[in-house]
């Protein structure tokens, strides 16, 4: 398995941004492309979401085919967030984990006339580790969020174990009984959606964390800084120089006059039912101490 990874790698630059959603990584996925020359970036390429139905259906069948862009998700047996999830639970090996990956990547990254492919997808926390045997050059943007306003964002949205989220009625949405995590996996009944969320958060970045802290083509970045910060500018600019440096080729980002102001909030305003205090105590009790690497403790 090894020697044929070798032989089939992605050979192309490619730069990926991975976050546990809500953190901008739809802008990235629309916006990224014009900030560097020669490159083209997606968001979720073969994700189809409920507002685009027809427009994403067709895209992702034309792009990706129908077993693997459609049917087999609804079967749970393809798709990037079925490979991590199944990584990430210890049903797929690392070997097997990068096969995947390859599989469903390489014929997509192939047909894009770019010198640069970049894309935004969320289920990429999960693979971090198996990377060096998916991609001969690569990159990878972590992007973390306070957790209190991303927890609120999502509840607001009501898709990630809230109301609205098919997936978790499916069956298909990671949780802690999957993982093998059994202090979660006993309290998860009742558990409420903050407490989920809480919950996930500490999930996704600690595997952020864990493999930035391994592999020096993979950095984090905050949210808060790259989009609200006074100098948000100049911190997007570095984030920007990170994703652009590949070996043997390097990228010249150029930031657009106003692109930073064009980023929107996608979850809508909706009345949710958790207080304040009960988001306050969902972080304290899930997300500590891992969200003080960040120093979201002091904010």
């Amino acid at each position: 398995m090894q020697e044929q990874l070798q032989n089939q790698k992605i050979e192309q630059p490619v730069g990926l941004v991975v976050s546990g959603g809500r953190t901008g990584t739809a802008f990235l996925g629309k916006n990224l492309g014009r900030v560097f020359p020669d490159s083209v970036a997606f968001h979720e390429p073969d994700t189809i979401h409920q507002r685009h139905l027809v427009e994403d259906t067709r895209w992702v069948v034309a792009n990706f085919g129908i077993y693997q862009g459609l049917v087999g998700k609804m079967l749970g047996r393809t798709g990037l967030r079925h490979i991590s999830d199944k990584y990430v639970a210890g049903r797929m090996t690392g070997d097997e984990a990068a096969h995947q990956v390859i599989k469903h990547r390489q014929r997509f990254y192939a047909a894009q006339h770019a010198g640069l492919i970049i894309e935004s997808n969320y289920a990429f926390y999960g693979l971090l580790p198996v990377l060096p045997r998916v991609f001969s050059n690569y990159k990878v943007v972590g992007i973390v969020r306070n957790p209190e306003s991303w927890i609120r964002s999502y509840l607001k949205k009501n898709d990630r174990y809230g109301g609205r989220d098919y997936v978790s009625m499916l069956g298909l949405r990671i949780n802690p009984e999957m993982i093998g995590d059994r202090p979660a996996a006993e309290k998860w009944k009742s558990m409420n959606a903050a407490e989920r969320l809480a919950w996930f958060w500490t999930l996704v970045y600690s595997r952020i964390a864990d493999a930035a802290d391994r592999d020096p083509n993979i950095d984090i970045y905050r949210f808060e800084d790259l989009f609200y910060h006074a100098e948000k500018q100049s911190n997007f600019m570095a984030m920007a120089k990170f994703l652009g440096q590949y070996k043997g080729n390097s990228f010249a980002p150029q930031i657009q006059e106003g692109m930073l102001e064009k980023i929107e909030n996608a979850a809508p305003e909706r009345n949710i039912d958790e207080t304040d205090e009960d988001v306050r105590s969902a972080v304290e009790a899930w997300c500590d101490p891992l969200r003080r690497r960040w120093g979201y403790d002091r904010d």
